[in-house]
């Protein structure tokens, strides 16, 4: 299909489509991003454009997968891109440390930076295509600064622990911005300028503080020494004035909890409070044993071509992969214990396969 745009242009100029690449995206799009196919520049930048728009559509992110999983390169690629996520080699998104316009239309997507996963690429033996460069010259020296601040932050503002936050709360009063911190689960161990710094272009803060404000004038919670500095502020200055105060204000800790309690998004350091300690499984009777290593040995054997005497297996890294790809982590030692466990137990008959 043409771009509807080039109708307009005169004819002495020539429309040229540009690739958008964003900052930051699923660990899917980035792999295909290196491993496109296309018949020329166009159909090249309508691929990009469409990888980078569209993967927050479930039925389009299905579609992505299913290409991933066709291309055996790119499989390959993503399996390795994977291990390197987990080895902290590649940057994982993360909305306490960086602003992001599409952040609330895509909270359940795990994104990682685009530039973080092409040096990977490159450090790891993938040749890049030539287009990658030109796509993301002017990100480069973004990212490199924007990483350093993010690097700073996450080594001044540690998490703070369930039994922390606990005790925490029987302290009488809570200046607002200790209060914010703990919700986010970070500890309050830097300066308040810092502290202010690191939540004033928050976006879950952002959100937090205008539900503070609105409860506060339903009378649903106290802001102790806030409206008192506000009736002071000069009119020309009352919106930096007023943050000032709002940052500067106190709250009841089991008030201000059990009133963040009610909030409708999501809030860690409540998932993390109110998240229940797992009840013991019941441990697998020998039959119930021998049924799930059945199902295994016969899973991975169809679904796989899992070759138990092979000496370098691939099944348990193919497996793992495509557990991420459904958002299930699992690891691979893990993984291939249980093969080789289920392969011992109930040894498949591949020439009867054959």
């Amino acid at each position: 299909m043409s771009d509807p745009r080039a109708g307009f242009l005169p004819k002495t100029l020539e429309y040229t489509p540009t690739a958008y690449v964003r900052d930051k995206a699923p660990l899917v799009c980035l792999v295909l991003y290196i491993n496109l196919e296309f018949d020329d520049e166009n159909h090249r930048v309508e691929q990009v454009n469409s990888i980078f728009q569209n993967y927050r559509y479930d039925d389009y992110m299905a579609q992505l997968i299913e290409v991933l999983q066709s291309d055996k390169d790119a499989h390959a690629c993503y399996e390795a891109a994977v291990q390197a996520v987990q080895d902290g080699l590649i940057e994982k998104f993360d909305p306490d440390f960086d602003t992001d316009s599409f952040a609330d239309k895509e909270p359940n997507i795990e994104k990682f930076y685009t530039v973080s996963f092409l040096e990977w690429a490159q450090q790891a033996g993938y040749k890049l295509p030539e287009y990658v460069m030109p796509d993301i010259e002017k990100k480069l020296d973004l990212y490199v600064r924007d990483k350093y601040h993010r690097d700073e932050d996450r080594q001044n503002f540690v998490r703070i622990t369930k039994e922390d936050f606990e005790q925490r709360m029987n302290e009488p009063l809570w200046f607002m911005t200790d209060a914010l911190l703990y919700l986010l689960g970070y500890k309050n161990n830097q300066a308040e300028d810092k502290k202010i710094s690191f939540l004033r272009f928050n976006k879950r803060v952002e959100k937090i503080r205008q539900y503070i404000l609105d409860a506060m004038k339903t009378e649903e919670l106290k802001l102790y020494g806030y409206s008192d500095v506000c009736i002071k502020t000069e009119a020309g200055d009352m919106k930096n004035e007023s943050e000032t105060a709002f940052f500067a204000s106190k709250v009841r800790p089991k008030d201000f909890v059990a009133w963040a309690e009610n909030l409708p998004m999501t809030i860690p350091m409540l998932e993390t409070r109110n998240s229940k300690t797992p009840t013991p499984l019941k441990p697998l009777s020998d039959r119930e044993r021998s049924s799930l290593l059945k199902m295994i040995i016969g899973m991975a054997v169809k679904g796989y071509q899992y070759d138990p005497k092979a000496k370098r297996s691939p099944t348990a890294g193919e497996i793992v992969s495509d557990l991420q790809l459904l958002g299930i982590s699992l690891d691979e030692d893990t993984a291939r214990k249980w093969l080789k466990e289920a392969a011992h137990q109930f040894p498949p008959d591949l020439d009867r396969e054959s």
